[in-house]
């Protein structure tokens, strides 16, 4: 009998309810399970409440962007020796946009819009699927 196999979680930062929606119907065929939030105050309390295997995170928000936030969670993840892949899913793709993600503590990019398969190759590098 095949063992139950738990699905990555992925936190998903997003201020459009649009694209909260799109990568909850995109979960089951990513084969992950996500929680979504609308803004970077909002990933701050998911991070400290729960071990996300990944984020996807926006760059562009009110508030606390997503450089910020970003900084704010390699801060907590130092403290307790942990790192969670952080990805930029962003509409931002002028010369050095890429390069401000990285220097904010994300560890990819991949812009909007994107292919699923685009996307799943993202996940795929940087999670551990868990049997």
């Amino acid at each position: 009998m095949d063992e139950p196999t738990t699905k990555p979680l992925i936190l998903v930062v997003d201020d459009h309810e649009s694209q909260r929606s799109l990568f909850k119907l995109l979960s089951d065929r990513l084969e992950v399970s996500v929680h979504v939030v609308a803004d970077g105050v909002e990933a701050l309390e998911a991070v400290k409440t729960f071990n996300f295997d990944a984020v996807l995170m926006d760059v562009q928000m009110p508030g606390m962007n997503g450089y910020q936030c970003t900084r704010k969670i390699r801060e907590m993840e130092r403290e307790i020796n942990r790192h969670t892949p952080i990805i930029a899913v962003t509409a931002c793709v002028l010369p050095g946009d890429r390069e401000k993600c990285f220097d904010s503590g994300m560890d990819d990019y991949l812009s909007k819009p994107f292919e699923l398969s685009a996307l799943r190759a993202k996940i795929d590098t940087w999670i551990v699927r868990k049997a």
